[in-house]
């Protein structure tokens, strides 16, 4: 007697999320060697979907993600492009809420998920990880340091230290009050850099600040780690003043009063979120209740 065998034509669920990430401390600090802070955030997420909902460009971002593996010899040796070709053929394609232009990782998501789901062999050493990430994600940036990506791949905080020495770890960052505070702007990354880059040779004073500015990171990190709130209150208000003071070509017109506020009142301060421009901006409230209605005026998310 044969035994029947059925055959579903229903493609089968995809339940992996891969989430938006946010830089804590460290922005462009860690481009000098100072340590940074990256940490998921669930706010946001992309997972892949089968069906005819994805726009245009999406399929298009993922056809250019398969030239550019294919015109690598390194990553064609990583990816089963042949797996991929046929899973975009049935109609696969990442379904994301993640603003882009907004510093939360958007093609880090993406990248994370692809290499979830196409990797032959996946890694475990984060260092080998964050490098192949970091490969992979230079087929939307260029050049990538590939902490996006390896944030959402390992849905844990990473931090940096040397700007290659890298390690996971799991950390509440629920227990501390910051939060997102969206500027209703997108923003491109590398004009704001180059604004960085060129102070830095040109300026003395700004270098100079940028030193106080990385170790008040590192410290901030540090003190993050210990769980010690009035220290770090401390420290995260150094780096919101020293942005205040150097960084204002990143820091939106209609943020500047706010921003100066919360030093002036000490129940809030702002920091850049990455690069700063628009996107989002981080608020850190030692104290929500003296905050309210910051609350409700700029919808904040809170960073957990």
């Amino acid at each position: 007697m044969k035994i029947p065998i059925f055959v579903s034509n229903t493609l089968p669920e995809i339940t992996n999320k891969y989430y938006s990430k946010v830089l804590l401390l460290g922005e462009y600090t860690v481009t000098e060697g100072y340590s940074a802070l990256a940490v998921p955030y669930m706010g946001y997420r992309g997972q892949w979907m089968y069906g005819t909902n994805a726009e245009a460009k999406d399929i298009q971002g993922l056809k250019h993600l398969l030239q550019y593996i294919e015109s690598e010899q390194l990553l064609r040796s990583v990816y089963d492009t042949d797996k991929f070709r046929e899973e975009l053929d049935k109609g696969l394609f990442f379904d994301s809420d993640i603003p882009t232009g907004y510093g939360l990782g958007s093609s880090g998501a993406l990248v994370a998920a692809f290499y979830d789901r196409f990797a032959i062999n996946k890694s475990e050493d984060i260092v080998e990880l964050k490098t192949i990430l970091a490969q992979t994600e230079s087929a939307f940036h260029g050049s990538s340091s590939g902490i996006d990506p390896t944030v959402s791949y390992l849905h844990s905080a990473i931090k940096v230290d040397n700007g290659n020495i890298i390690s996971s770890m799991k950390l509440n960052i629920a227990d501390f009050g910051f939060y997102l505070l969206d500027t209703g702007l997108e923003r491109k990354t590398a004009p704001l850099v180059q604004i960085f880059k060129d102070k830095m040779v040109v300026n003395p004073d700004f270098k100079k600040n940028i030193d106080l500015l990385g170790k008040a990171n590192q410290n901030a990190i540090f003190l993050m780690l210990q769980y010690d709130k009035p220290a770090l209150t401390k420290e995260i208000k150094m780096i919101s003043s020293i942005e205040f003071e150097h960084f204002k070509e990143m820091i939106p017109e209609h943020i500047m009063d706010l921003w100066q506020q919360g030093l002036e009142s000490d129940d809030f301060y702002i920091k850049l979120c990455g690069a700063g421009g628009g996107g989002m901006m981080l608020c850190y409230i030692p104290q929500e209740t003296k905050s309210d209605e910051l609350f409700i005026a700029y919808k904040l998310k809170k960073v957990e």
